[in-house]
């Protein structure tokens, strides 16, 4: 199929040299090899680039219509460097940082690369910011809730690295650590990117978390349910306190406990740990504890689903 200028642009063949223009810097900022490697995207970007080549210069437009051809010589395609515009040398016939809207030293991006996806600046083709090394990590519950270091063994670019990685306290499930300069490497003296970990908080054995508040389950005897005790428990931080179960406590009631929660890491404030009271019975009873509390439940009548139903 002969190449057809018009068709690669998607411009009609009345088209001004503005709407060519536009036409032009869509389709050149699509198939850029930095924004899609396929194979079929670089051909398309080289059709694109003569495409423009012929249409923007009226003579060989002007060959083009009447001869299907883009000069007097019948040259076909265009040499790849026709020399003119703002960048001398450059198969672009114009000032490409002009293209993309910007001049002077080219952003980073949020993944460390520049505009469209890591172009790298149209200052030179070959610098090219590496791409974000994303992955997903494992975090005690209890390092997550205080905050501390992490020791990550990565391999990266088929090399085995160990990084200590500092995880902020009151990080919870789905959240992202980010590690600059530690995801894929950039091309011709481009920065890496970063290294993105995504977190998953492991279950506790004791603790659990609602929010900034932690829970803890506390058993206890239905002797100290109905007399009331005192009661040493763990906290978060490592450290132990004392909590004092009134007498007559029922299976469920909640406690608090002011500031030994979640260290949130933004006010490097704690919320509070609630101990849940769990009544746990006497696994074996004898035939003489049973008789024991029948005479407990004469000598206390109760009906506790009263007024439930």
């Amino acid at each position: 199929m002969a190449f057809d200028p018009y068709k690669v642009l998607g411009v009609s063949k009345t088209a001004n040299d503005e709407e060519i223009r536009k036409a032009y810097k869509k389709l050149v900022r699509a198939n850029h090899p930095d924004v899609d490697p396929s194979p079929e995207a670089a051909r398309r970007f080289k059709d694109v680039t003569q495409a423009h080549e012929i249409l923007s210069d009226a003579k060989r437009r002007s060959n083009y219509d009447q001869f299907g051809v883009t000069d007097e010589a019948g040259n076909w395609p265009p040499p790849p460097n026709s020399g003119r515009g703002p960048q001398s040398g450059s198969p672009f016939p114009f000032d490409l940082e002009e293209l993309m809207g910007r001049r002077g030293p080219r952003p980073r991006g949020p993944a460390g690369g520049g505009g469209f996806g890591g172009f790298g600046g149209f200052g030179g083709f070959g610098v090219r910011d590496g791409e974000p090394l994303e992955i997903d990590v494992d975090v005690p519950f209890r390092l997550a809730a205080e905050g501390g270091d992490y020791d990550l063994f990565l391999n990266r670019e088929g090399r085995d690295e160990h990084l200590t990685v500092k995880i902020p306290s009151g990080i919870d499930t789905g959240k992202v650590v980010r590690v600059a300069g530690k995801g894929h490497p950039g091309v011709g003296g481009g920065a890496a990117g970063d290294l993105l970990m995504r977190v998953r908080v492991q279950k506790d054995p004791l603790f659990r978390r609602e929010g900034q508040d932690l829970l803890l389950d506390v058993p206890i005897s239905v002797s100290e349910a109905a007399l009331g005790t005192r009661v040493e428990i763990p906290t978060v931080s490592g450290g132990q306190v004392v909590v004092t179960i009134p007498a007559g406590a029922s299976s469920g009631l909640r406690l608090r406990i002011k500031g030994q929660g979640i260290l949130f890491h933004a006010t490097r404030q704690r919320g509070d740990m609630y101990v849940v009271v769990k009544l746990a019975l006497p696994p074996n009873l004898t035939d003489e504890a049973r008789e024991l509390f029948r005479q407990i439940d004469q000598l206390c009548p109760s009906n506790p689903r009263q007024g439930l139903w």
